[in-house]
């Protein structure tokens, strides 16, 4: 369980090893995984910086001050989501997560649905060892985006608190044998203290995280690198 756990971690963490100085937040590299302290409640929360998991949520998300640009706002239904890289010695890829639905409204605030979404799946080479698996997400939550740019590319800024504890996972392990090392777990209990290894085998920060967006008629990609994994996710207009 321990090596599975282990293994999963540089799989979920593989990606570029470069920092993006246009994601939001401090540039972290792509093994980094969610913070070690969250911010008491009712504790402003600055712009950039998400509530992690284990932080209780407001009721209500906070319209951004400016407009969302026109062409992200609307309905989008994932069409794949993609990370490719190594870590030490493991090298591995991230994919699907289709049917994952994301709504943004004009004023920024933003729904990520996973009810219709298909689980992501990965694979990995460590020490000589395949790895493959899967993460399922089970669950919508909210949360405000600011945006930073023009011509339709620029920064995906999430602020304020997001309700992270709306949104379940399960990760299994097919080979090299088959394990689930989460089942059914609520994003906001994942922790290094409570999980340790396991934390990180999850994007416990999944699509409302600091980083960057690309939009064009009917495809929106965005690209989260801070505080997690370096994923894109593509969207095509639902």
């Amino acid at each position: 369980m321990i090596l599975a756990a282990v293994l999963l971690t540089g799989v979920a963490a593989c990606g570029d090893d470069d920092t993006d100085p246009s994601a939001a937040g401090s540039p972290t590299s792509p093994t980094a995984t969610m913070p070690a302290t969250s911010a008491p409640p009712g504790a402003p929360v600055p712009p950039g910086a998400s509530t992690p998991p284990g932080a209780e949520p407001t009721s209500a998300v906070t319209p951004s001050a400016d407009p969302a640009p026109s062409c992200v706002t609307g309905r989008w239904r994932a069409t794949g989501v993609a990370s490719a890289g190594s870590i030490g010695d493991a090298r591995g890829r991230i994919a699907g997560g289709t049917g994952t639905a994301v709504t943004v409204d004009p004023d920024g605030r933003t729904e990520v649905d996973f009810r219709a979404a298909k689980p992501l799946t990965f694979t990995a080479e460590a020490a000589g060892a395949d790895v493959r698996g899967t993460v399922a997400y089970k669950g919508s939550f909210r949360g405000s985006v600011t945006f930073d740019g023009s011509d339709g590319t620029g920064r995906w800024i999430p602020q304020g608190r997001i309700s992270w504890s709306d949104l379940n996972a399960t990760v299994r392990l097919s080979e090299p044998f088959t394990v689930t090392l989460l089942d059914g777990v609520n994003l906001a209990d994942i922790t290094r203290d409570t999980l340790p290894g396991a934390a990180g085998a999850v994007d416990v920060q999944p699509i409302l995280r600091g980083g960057t967006y690309e939009c064009a008629g009917q495809t929106l990609r965005l690209r989260t690198r801070a505080n997690g994994p370096d994923v894109t996710w593509t969207f095509t207009r639902a």
